[in-house]
This record gives C-alpha cells, sequence and structure tokens, in this order.
C-alpha cells in the first residue's frame, strides 16, 4: 500500500520503493511566482482531499551549462519558477525520532536540482536508518539578486533569497518531519560546492541556526559569501544587461524568465571577477546574514555545531577540457598565470609566484606544469580556504573533522582525477544510477569505498562524529595535528597529507573582492578601480 502522511498542509501519498518510503515534490512554501516573485518565500497553501507525491517538482529556473551537460548533471525535469519543493526519503513514516540528513545541491547558485538521480536518497535511508531529505531553493537572480529596491521590501533583505528558501525548507522540515519518521532535533545539513557554500552561510544566519545541530561541506566554503557592496553592483550590472534601470523593481518583475536567463548568461560573460567567484553569491545583509562564515564561526556562535568538511584531491580538473593551454604550460607560463592571480586587487601578495612553484615543484617531483597548476587552483580555491574554515572551528570544539577524497574519475579518459563531484554517488550510494559507472567505475573497490563513506557521514549524522572501525583515530581537526582522513582505493586516516602544499598559501590571504578589500584597509584596494 502507498504511504500516506499528514502534513501541516494537507494530506499526501507517495511510494513504497522498496523498504523506503518516498515522498516527492512536497512544497514546503507557496510558489514565488507573479507579485510574489523576489520576495521572501511563504507558507504554502493548504488543500484538501490528497495530493500526489509520486514525482519530483519543477526545478527552478536555470540557464543551459554545458558542462553540466557534458558530466551528466543536467535537471532531467522540467525548470519553473514554481519550484520550491523538497522530496522524502524514510524507512516508514511512524515517529521512529530518526535522524534527519538535509541535502542542498550545488550548481553554482545557478543551476541544478534536488531531485538529481545522483541525490537519490533511497539507499542513504535504508543504510543508516536515517530520513534524507533534498530540497529546491531558487537560483541565480530570481534567488540572489541584491538591488537597493529590494531592501524596502517585506522581509528587508536582499540578495539572500535562495538562502531563505533553505531555511523555510528547514522550518518545514521542524514542523513536519517527525510525521515522516524523523527528529527535528537531529537535523545535519549537508552540501556539495554551492550546497556546502550555502551551508556556511546558513552557520552564519541566525534564523537557521537552531534549526540543524550538524553540518557537511563537500568541496565548498564560507568565502563564496560577499559584501553587500559587491553584490549591489553585481546587481546594477545585471540590470543593465537586462535594459532596466537599478531601480525599477516594476520593470524586473514583469520581465519574462527568458530574459532574466539572458541578461544572466551576458552577466556572467562580462563578469570582470569570474575567474575565481560566483556571479551570485550570499552576501551579508546585516538582516538575514550576519557576518562572513567564517567571522561567526570565529566568534563561536556554531560551537555546538559539528562540523564535518573535506576537498577532492583533483577538484578543478573538472575543467580541465575547457583549458587546453593549461596541457602545454612551461614554468615561465605558469608564472604568468600565478602572476595574474597573486598580483591582482583580490589578493594583499606580491612576488610570491616563484616561491609558490617552487614548492610545488619540491612537493610534486616529476610533475608537469599543466599538473602543478591544477593542483594550485585546486589548493587556492578550495582546499585551502576549507582548512582554513576548520581552523577557525577547531579553537571552540573539537568536533570538527577533516577528509580527502582520492578516488579517480575515469571521466575524460581518466585525465579529470579525483575531480569535483566525483565523491557524491558515493555517499548516496548512488553508484549504479544513470551515468555514475562511467564516471566512477564498478566493481567490489567501489562498493568497498561506497560502505566505508556511507558508514562514516552515517555515524556523523547519528553521532557528530564520522570515526568508523577502517578510519581509526579520526579525532577532531586541529593545527597542530591536522588529521585527516583519506577516502579512496586505501582509507586511513593520516597526519597532515599534503603538507607542503598547504603550507605554500600560508602567507597568502584567500581571495577577496574590491570591497572586502576597502574595508579592511588594505593598501591593494587602491588597484580594484
Amino acid at each position: 500500500m502507498d504511504p500516506v502522511v499528514e502534513t501541516q498542509a494537507g494530506r499526501i501519498r507517495g511510494l513504497r520503493e522498496g523498504r523506503i518510503a518516498v515522498f516527492r515534490g512536497v512544497p514546503y512554501a507557496a510558489a514565488p511566482v507573479g507579485a510574489l516573485r523576489l520576495l521572501p518565500c511563504r507558507e504554502p497553501a493548504g488543500w484538501s482531499g490528497t495530493r500526489d507525491a509520486s514525482r519530483c517538482g519543477p526545478a527552478a529556473v536555470q540557464g543551459h551549462s554545458a558542462l553540466m551537460d557534458l558530466t551528466g548533471w543536467k535537471p532531467t525535469v522540467p525548470d519553473s519558477e514554481d519550484c520550491l519543493s523538497l522530496n522524502v526519503f524514510t524507512p516508514g513514516p511512524d515517529h521512529a525520532k530518526r535522524p534527519v540528513f538535509v541535502w542542498i545541491h550545488g550548481g553554482g547558485l545557478t543551476n541544478g536540482t534536488g531531485s538529481q538521480s545522483a541525490y537519490d536518497g533511497t539507499a542513504l535511508a535504508r543504510k543508516g536508518d536515517v530520513v534524507v531529505v533534498s530540497l529546491n531553493y531558487r537560483l541565480g537572480a530570481l534567488g540572489f539578486l541584491a538591488l537597493e529596491c529590494l531592501r524596502d521590501r517585506e522581509g528587508g533583505t536582499m540578495g539572500n533569497l535562495g538562502l531563505m528558501d533553505q531555511v523555510a525548507a528547514l522550518e518545514w522540515i521542524r514542523d513536519n518531519i517527525d510525521r515522516f519518521g524523523g527528529d527535528p532535533g537531529k537535523v545535519t545539513i549537508a552540501g556539495e560546492s554551492a550546497g556546502a557554500t550555502s551551508v556556511a552561510a546558513l552557520m552564519a544566519a541566525p534564523r537557521a541556526r537552531p534549526l540543524f545541530r550538524h553540518a557537511i561541506l563537500q568541496s565548498g566554503h564560507g568565502s563564496n559569501t560577499s559584501w553587500p557592496e559587491a553584490m549591489l553592483d553585481t546587481g546594477e550590472r545585471f540590470m543593465r544587461e537586462a535594459g532596466l534601470a537599478a531601480n525599477d523593481l516594476d520593470g524586473l518583475l514583469k520581465l519574462p524568465v527568458s530574459a532574466i536567463l539572458a541578461a544572466q548568461a551576458r552577466l556572467w560573460q562580462n563578469n570582470p571577477d569570474r575567474a575565481w567567484c560566483m556571479t551570485f553569491q550570499p552576501v551579508v545583509d546585516g538582516c538575514f546574514v550576519e557576518a562572513m562564515p567564517d567571522e561567526s564561526i570565529r566568534a563561536g556562535r556554531v560551537a555546538d555545531k559539528a562540523v564535518l568538511a573535506g576537498t577532492n584531491l583533483d577538484e578543478m580538473k573538472l575543467y580541465i577540457l575547457g583549458d587546453s593551454a593549461a596541457f602545454e604550460l612551461d614554468d615561465d607560463g605558469l608564472v604568468r598565470r600565478l602572476d595574474r592571480i597573486l598580483h591582482s586587487p583580490g589578493y594583499q601578495a606580491r612576488d610570491w609566484s616563484r616561491p609558490v612553484l617552487e614548492r610545488y615543484r619540491a612537493a610534486m617531483p616529476g610533475a608537469s606544469s599543466g599538473d602543478l597548476w591544477w593542483a594550485m587552483e585546486t589548493d587556492r580555491r578550495m582546499r585551502v580556504p576549507l582548512l582554513r574554515t576548520l581552523e577557525l572551528a577547531s579553537e571552540h570544539a573539537r568536533d570538527a573533522f577533516s577528509y580527502l577524497f582520492t578516488w579517480p574519475s575515469l571521466a575524460f579518459g581518466g585525465i579529470a582525477g579525483s575531480s569535483h563531484t566525483t565523491e557524491i554517488p558515493f555517499v548516496f550510494g548512488t553508484l549504479h544510477n544513470d551515468w555514475a559507472p562511467l564516471l566512477v567505475g564498478e566493481g567490489p573497490e567501489v562498493d568497498r569505498l561506497c560502505d566505508v563513506i556511507q558508514r562514516s557521514w552515517l555515524a556523523f549524522v547519528h553521532t557528530g562524529s564520522p570515526e568508523i572501525p577502517e578510519l581509526s583515530g579520526w579525532e577532531g581537526y586541529v593545527a597542530g595535528t591536522r588529521k585527516t582522513a583519506i577516502l579512496g582505493a586505501e582509507c586511513r586516516v593520516e597526519r597532515a597529507p599534503l603538507e607542503a602544499r598547504r603550507a605554500a598559501w600560508d602567507d597568502i590571504e584567500t581571495p577577496r573582492d574590491r570591497w572586502t578589500l576597502r574595508r579592511l584597509g588594505w593598501a591593494a584596494a587602491k588597484d580594484a578601480d
């Protein structure tokens, strides 16, 4: 018999898939359309009778992404402004008080959906006796546009509507998940890439913090949160691309979705900072997001939260086919690339290119200049910022855990290595879904690694610690030991892996936008104009 649950808004009927009850396309908020466009989402209207919850809801409005097409992450459902729904996977709607694992999808805050087959929560719910929830949220300009004329609208915020959607979903979970067999007091929020950026931003959102107990950040960090000045500048440039005046709210509300997506595409093409940041980002608005995520962590505001965070060994090689020149790099060319980065307004650094190269040469003897480039970019853009976040978390608690995923992808003939997104099917146990076997392979070793990762993540969801027998000694991350779980063909706990690479960035500030430079009073801010 199909499972039926009475939510606060009305009764829904899902599907029984083996031992798991699945409810898809469940609305957690009213459709943000018409006059509700660019407003904080509202509670869903109730309904009479029994609502069908057997199919996923639409993805959020999004443009075409060649990379997502190429790697298999393209949404398989239509997109729509009416996108605020979630999916629930549960061993049973039986009031059993199970821990809840909430997944926030990635996609640069402009693409993706919680209904992607790689995020199917059936296997994880079955294996760990947990309730798995995946959700959609508004993307791109509809979710993260910052304009002065939006600041005065209902809610008093700007640029964080997608984050507010995520919090609304967490509030729906708080109010309804017990009816699905979950415990609203035992919620873990997790995300990858832009999903991890969202998780970090939620740590800096007072309204969000009471709604979760643990946090998992996969290949993402809080450095992609920005100041109002930066996002207001982006918003004004978006309006110009859309052919509107900066304060033309009426025109924006009437703008067709196709015109919004076209303006987004032009904005990205013309974004001077696109080499190192997402076009749309969460913003410290002083209303919903109180501070930069790392500052909230430094201040101890999430000291009661356990954190599990890590990266993949070759994160940035996901983009290797879009940079054919990297295959031909020599040391001089590599230094020129580093110069463009380290001498840019985004860094308080000068004349570091040669020292950084020398350190990587020593750490990776025999590596080509191209491989050195991808290692540097992986560390600069992903691994080092995340490790710095873990160090801040460790100042208040020892329940901050680090991992390094090393299983190589088969994508692009194997040249991508352990690239961005490769770990996801191991977490969800979706190794045999759709295109996943082409990405990670098949066989006993793959299944063994999947089992280790799933049991570790599930241990964290249940207890706040990811340590399992195969990863004995996995302690909280601290600067002195930097204990890290290596997840690959061999699983082990290692002290300070890739330490020489990490240390190469010790004296170099992480990238900051020009408005951050002005706020900090750095001399380099003069070069931003």
